[in-house]
This record gives structure tokens, sequence and C-alpha cells, in this order.
């Protein structure tokens, strides 16, 4: 049976998130320091069984011909010990396809 949860290229769900509350509160949420991030994001495979559910039970839904990858980052911390960092998944036909998309996110990321 397939699954029709997502299509390719979608992210499946977004977690980034400001560790300094004063800059939350500022309005700055993150989303700019990706963009100028030149550090190393780690992209991985994330392997599902035919019913879609991870290893860890986690679901995440079945479509044939398509994987579901797992992309991370984490900014180096600052003078305060504040730090971004940002967590996502996303579904891509093939690691170039991912490594495409994660390029999209951080133009200047080193991608793992």
């Amino acid at each position: 049976m397939k699954d029709q949860t997502a299509p390719v290229g979608y992210r499946v769900s977004i977690m980034a998130r400001a560790i300094d509350p004063s800059t939350i509160m500022a309005g700055q949420d993150g989303r700019d320091w990706k963009k100028t991030f030149n550090g190393r994001v780690y992209l991985n495979q994330v392997y599902l069984n035919r019913q879609g559910y991870t290893s860890g039970g986690v679901y995440f839904g079945y479509i044939e011909g398509e994987k579901l990858y797992y992309i991370s980052a984490e900014s180096e911390p600052k003078e305060n010990g504040t730090y971004y960092a940002y967590e996502d998944y996303f579904r891509a036909s093939n690691r170039d396809d991912a490594k495409s998309l994660a390029r999209d996110l951080f133009p200047n990321g080193l991608i793992r």
C-alpha cells in the first residue's frame, strides 16, 4: 500500500530553534543564519520499514521509491554561550537530490 503523506522534497517536520531567549524575543528566529553558515551540515538517510516506521518506532509513512533524510547543523557558540541548531526531515529519491535540497538551505555549508 502506497502512503501519500508527503511528496518528494517536502519537509516532513521542521525543528529550528534559537537557544538565546533574548534573540527569540527580538524576533530573530534563526532563519538567516542558515544562509551564511559555513560549518558542517550532516545529512543522513533514515531507514523505514515497509509500514513507514523507523527502527525506533516513529511513523513517517512509506512512499515507494522515496527515501527519508535527516539534516542537522549547529552553529558555533557565541561569546554569551548561545547558538543556533537546526534539524529537519525531508524526502528525496536519492542522496544527490537530498544534497541539492540541503544546499538550498545551507548554500555555504559543508554537507556530509
